[in-house]
């Protein structure tokens, strides 16, 4: 105990009575973790996005607007909180949501600096295992959007530092307390929290012989029983919910969907085509990922402090240290079990936190065990100098790294998609989205910001809003024709942002019409509004410029083109030859062309338009060939399995087809289609049907009998059917 003058004066943060927990931590040492969180709150606050945004933000929005289900697992500790934050008065609920997560992220960091500061005892190194991790790419990433991630990381790191001073003090209110947010952290994403919990359970050897001892005592269970149930009480909230205005399938009724619900069982199968291979290649993709959060600078300062961190803690800790690197990274790429694809990349992406703050630990000893080895070989030199030298470089060179990336004050697409959408639908329409990127943006715009009241915005899937037209666990076949069903019969315009759903009505690029009265058999039309063509220009010349790093947005914008191009190319087919296509028109046509999505399309509508390569000259084969080879060199890291599916599909059938100059070739046809069925290795790939008949076509028996193992019902279809038709 330092004296009553000294700078180092301690602070006792839970009671005045010496039995109780003493945390030691000097006033100057309280202070300087201050100093790191100001600095994470500023630069947070200046790079968020001040409007909405993809993933789940407006989803949780609304969730927490309306006091209501987030997706499984509910959520529930963050779901109590952040009702509270978004009602404040004078703060818009986009930028409350935020802060609210840039709040939980620079606590995080606050408490990362006092962990370095009990393993290193030297500040300038936890300044910079905290404001390194704090300006790394996934956790800057989740500071500034409102998630559960940034929450869980907050409470992982309390986890942790508690977890610190018991094992030095053997103090059982530490664990006591430690218990308590224990159940808390479970309350908010317990997945992640389980892959972490080993670690914590291995900080506890240096004390198990106390342990042991209380352990035996009835009082110390009846503790730690009450203190876990209390943490994880705000799971009763997802049964307390009656016929919440939001919410995925809608309340929890009853212990059986309360279950299924938390366990999250909804998600557990994963997808039907994803295999070893896959886990192997996320498994690659992880280890990229890790080496781009601090930038190459300090990884090998990290590399540094990973190999010499026995120099600074014990064994248990350090143990303690690679089962939470390993658990949120690589065990977790062990269990899941989806296909390797860009959109689960970023998904994935803020999963392994817990794994980042343990590299911003090691970065600390790498850093510290520099200044010492350099001070050492060159006495000459100040450590001062050294360390602020050393520590700024490393600061400032992970920030500079992660800044374009994260900077997403000036991030309005989804914004504008939603304001767009409900600026132009006619009114008393009913608007039905499906999919987050349709429902989270639109949905907040609507339900949040009181954005045309006269409409009613449906969820074609059934989920999320309480006005569901059918149950969203019903077969999708039944939902599409209850929807349909509605759709014919109501007086008023129904408005579709998914083309999937109609083929008939009025397209306008970011939405299909259905009006009323009309069938589904009529011709489409093609309406080319102004402000649409504004929103067009704008993604499109942002896309062509590759100035989309977000990997959510670019998801999101490449699949726009999707559908704009489906509306430029059906409209250059189908208009009256006699009238000439308007110069603006032209220049746009030629843009989205030259993208990969403008040529699937080209290829996907004159296919499915076979009367255009019969009838229509403008549509040889060698132009064909040409968009094959152009899409396949230009294919972007963002289009879907499926849709490389079908890319490969179209091209075998490009292959096939007839012409002076060009003879159809079988045998590059069987590439190509077994190209896309190695894409989506699924019975309802066309491709196999395709890829069958060649096999047969070119007697390689071979190759047709281990599909025909793999998909005995798929050969009865294809090869058998076709020998039945022939007799």
């Amino acid at each position: 105990m330092t004296g009553r003058g000294s700078k180092h004066r301690v602070v006792s943060l839970f009671s005045s009575r010496s039995s109780d927990i003493q945390l030691n931590i000097p006033r100057d040492h309280l202070l300087h973790s201050g100093v790191v969180f100001l600095l994470l709150m500023v630069v947070y606050a200046w790079s968020m996005p001040v409007v909405i945004t993809l993933e789940d933000a407006g989803l949780l929005q609304m969730v927490c607007h309306y006091n209501g289900l987030a997706h499984p697992p509910g959520y529930p500790l963050f779901t109590l909180i952040c009702p509270e934050i978004s009602q404040i008065s004078w703060l818009d609920p986009i930028i409350s949501g935020n802060l609210m997560s840039a709040l939980f992220a620079s606590l995080a960091g606050m408490i990362v600096f006092h962990i370095v500061l009990l393993a290193t005892r030297q500040v300038t190194a936890a300044y910079v295992a905290a404001l390194c991790l704090g300006f790394s790419a996934a956790f800057w990433s989740q500071a500034i959007i409102i998630e559960v991630y940034a929450l869980n990381i907050f409470l992982f790191c309390l986890l942790a530092f508690l977890m610190c001073h018991y094992s030095r003090s053997a103090q059982i209110r530490f664990l006591y307390l430690f218990v308590f947010i224990y159940g808390l952290a479970l309350s908010n994403h317990w997945p992640l929290v389980v892959l972490s919990t080993p670690a914590l359970i291995v900080m506890l050897l240096p004390v198990y012989q106390p342990l042991w001892l209380k352990l035996k005592l009835f009082r110390t269970w009846l503790v730690l029983g009450v203190l876990i149930i209390a943490g994880l009480l705000p799971y009763v909230t997802l049964v307390l919910k009656q016929d919440p205005f939001i919410s995925l399938y809608g309340e929890v009724d009853g212990m059986s969907e309360f279950i299924t619900y938390v366990s999250r069982s909804a998600y557990a199968a994963g997808t039907s085509t994803a295999d070893w291979q896959d886990k192997v290649l996320y498994m690659g993709w992880l280890c990229y990922e890790i080496s781009l959060q601090f930038g190459w600078i300090a990884n090998a300062v990290i590399l540094v402090g990973m190999v010499h961190s026995r120099s600074y803690i014990s064994g248990a800790l350090n143990l303690a240290c690679w089962l939470a690197f390993l658990g949120s990274t690589f065990l977790l790429m062990l269990l899941v079990n989806f296909d390797y694809t860009y959109k689960y990349e970023a998904i994935f992406k803020p999963y392994p936190l817990v794994s980042y703050a343990v590299m911003s630990i090691w970065l600390a000893f790498g850093f510290k065990f520099l200044v010492e080895s350099m001070s050492a070989r060159w006495p000459q030199l100040k450590p001062a100098v050294l360390k602020g030298g050393l520590g700024v470089l490393l600061v400032l060179s992970t920030l500079m790294q992660n800044y374009a990336v994260n900077y997403r004050h000036d991030d309005n697409l989804a914004e504008d998609y939603a304001a767009t959408i409900l600026d132009l639908v006619k009114p008393g329409a009913n608007l039905f989205l499906y999919g987050d990127n349709e429902i989270g943006p639109v949905g907040f715009m609507h339900h949040v910001r009181g954005i045309r009241p006269d409409i009613t915005v449906y969820a074609a899937s059934n989920l999320v809003f309480n006005n569901a037209l059918g149950s969203p666990r019903a077969s999708w076949s039944e939902q599409k024709k209850r929807m349909l069903g509605f759709v014919a019969s109501t007086e008023s315009s129904s408005y579709f942002l998914s083309p999937t759903f109609i083929t008939s009505g009025v397209d306008y690029g970011l939405f299909i019409e259905h009006r009323a009265g009309s069938t589904f058999e009529e011709q489409r039309e093609y309406v080319f509004d102004e402000k649409i063509t504004r929103f067009l220009e704008n993604i499109l010349s942002r896309y062509e410029r590759q100035q989309i790093t977000d990997p959510h947005s670019l998801i999101f914008v490449h699949n726009l083109l999707l559908r704009f191009s489906r509306q430029y190319i059906g409209y250059a087919f189908e208009h009256d030859p006699a009238e000439p296509l308007a110069d603006d028109f032209l220049d746009r046509l030629q843009r989205l062309q030259k993208t990969f999505p403008g040529r699937l399309m080209t290829l996907d509508y004159v296919f499915q338009n076979k009367a255009l390569i019969d009838n229509r000259p403008r549509v040889p084969k060698q132009l064909l060939l040409q968009m094959v080879v152009d899409g396949d060199a230009s294919m972007p890291i963002e289009t879907s399995s499926r849709n490389r599916a079908v890319f490969y599909e179209l091209a075998g059938h490009v292959t096939l087809l007839d012409s002076d100059q060009h003879p159809p070739d079988k045998r590059a046809a069987a590439v190509l289609f077994r190209m896309s069925f190695d894409n989506y290795p699924a019975a309802d790939n066309a491709s196999l049907c395709q890829l069958m008949r060649i096999h047969q076509q070119l007697a390689q028996t071979t190759e047709l009998q281990e599909l025909k193992m793999a998909f005995p019902a798929t050969f009865e279809t294809c090869i058998n059917g076709i020998a039945a038709e022939s007799i």
